[in-house]
C-alpha cells in the first residue's frame, strides 16, 4: 500500500483503472447512489481515468466524484 501511494504523485489514478475494474463489485449492476439530497439509480459502469465513479442513468453516462457520496447496490 505504501508503494502505491508514494508512486501516485507519478502516476496519478489512470495507471491503477484497470486493476479497480477487475476488482470493482458494483460494475454492471443497478446500484443507488445519494449524493446529498440527490438521489439516482442507474448501472454502474466503473470509474474514469480520474477515478469519477461512472454511472449509466437511463441511457447517458453521468461521471461523480468528490464530495459525500453513498453507493448501494438496488434492492
Amino acid at each position: 500500500l505504501m508503494l502505491v501511494i508514494s508512486q501516485y504523485d507519478n502516476t496519478n489514478f489512470a495507471s491503477y483503472r484497470q486493476g479497480w475494474q477487475q476488482l470493482d463489485a458494483y460494475q454492471g449492476k443497478e446500484v443507488v447512489l445519494k449524493q446529498g439530497d440527490s438521489v439516482i439509480t442507474g448501472i454502474a459502469c466503473g470509474v474514469n481515468d480520474k477515478g469519477a465513479l461512472c454511472v449509466d442513468v437511463e441511457g447517458a453516462r453521468r461521471y461523480f466524484n468528490g464530495g459525500e457520496i453513498s453507493l448501494r447496490a438496488a434492492p
